[in-house]
């Protein structure tokens, strides 16, 4: 397109001189259509050029390179939802931040606490993988994932590398919820491996903290159940989500129909506990707990 230019001259020790604009503009040389009259040929598909990523990280107004790269069955958002996900996340890098304050801490039994808090935060970041809305650490969920898996999976021992390790994964914590990105390689690509992600024995642990410990807590009234009520939201998707992952064919006995079926009457427990919490019906709240207790014993009578 031919037009005007206006031209600066810097000379030293003088201040710049703008060249004064034309009298006239020449319209000639301008469209009155560009789009109709100057543009050839098809449009270029720009979305499919290498390297072109897909959408924002809403969350955090970043590019988010793994936005929707793990697939999944399963509608997550009908089981537990962003808060919660994020919640449980704040409240393991709490418990860590305490438990691995020194390695004699840690040796004398914070390893076993590090299992199933990085197991649930492993859990988490696995589930913000496969949701289909935008969550917070998306981009960068994958990652974490393998990392907290791996950490979760050495703290059988409470020996002095694997409190290294737990140190590190701390920190990678810290990163995400202070809004910066972590140095992790990247994860596996690909529908997850939950039976990389996670063992039963852990998980079982944060089901038991949730039923007989944190329900049992905030549940025994009416008063109790309004001014907690966040909370028991917040540990019944816990056990929904988990519920979900142990009847998975990949996990232990997940592909045995009793222990799927007590797997689902626990899930659909806390998902009505849920419902009565926000209806405010204390009675059906009690009688859910209940529900999610006799599951839990049911199948621990034959299933360990």
């Amino acid at each position: 397109m031919v037009g005007w230019v206006a031209v600066t001259v810097v000379v030293f020790g003088q201040t710049p001189a703008r060249q004064p604009l034309p009298d006239t503009v020449d319209l000639d040389v301008f469209f009155e259509d560009a789009f109709t009259e100057a543009l050839e040929g098809e449009r270029p598909d720009v979305a499919s050029r290498p390297g072109q990523r897909e959408g924002l990280n809403q969350s955090d107004g970043d590019p988010s390179p793994n936005r929707n790269s793990v697939q999944s069955e399963v509608d997550w958002s009908g089981l537990i939802s962003k808060t919660t996900l994020e919640d449980e996340v704040k409240a393991v890098k709490s418990t860590m931040d305490q438990t691995i304050s020194t390695p004699g801490r840690f040796q004398s039994g914070g390893y076993k606490v590090a299992r199933t808090e990085y197991t649930s935060a492993a859990v988490m970041f696995a589930i913000i993988a496969e949701f289909t809305d935008t969550v917070r650490w998306q981009d960068s969920a994958v990652n974490v994932r393998d990392a907290l898996a791996k950490v979760a999976a050495n703290a059988k021992v409470g020996t002095i590398q694997v409190f290294n390790e737990a140190r590190l994964r701390q920190a990678d914590l810290m990163d995400l919820l202070n809004g910066s990105r972590t140095s992790l390689p990247a994860g596996e690509p690909g529908p997850t491996q939950w039976q990389r992600v996670c063992d039963r024995s852990p998980l079982m642990l944060r089901l038991e903290m949730a039923a007989e410990n944190r329900l049992n807590q905030t549940t025994r009234s009416a008063s109790e159940i309004r001014e907690n009520a966040s909370s028991i939201i917040h540990e019944a998707e816990i056990v929904a989500a988990f519920a979900q992952i142990l009847q998975n064919d990949q996990m232990e006995d997940g592909q045995d129909e009793d222990y799927q079926s007590y797997c689902r009457q626990m899930q659909d427990a806390a998902l009505q506990l849920r419902q009565a919490v926000k209806d405010g019906d204390a009675a059906a709240v009690q009688t859910q707990h209940g529900r999610i207790r006799q599951s839990c014993s049911a199948c621990h009578e034959i299933y360990r």
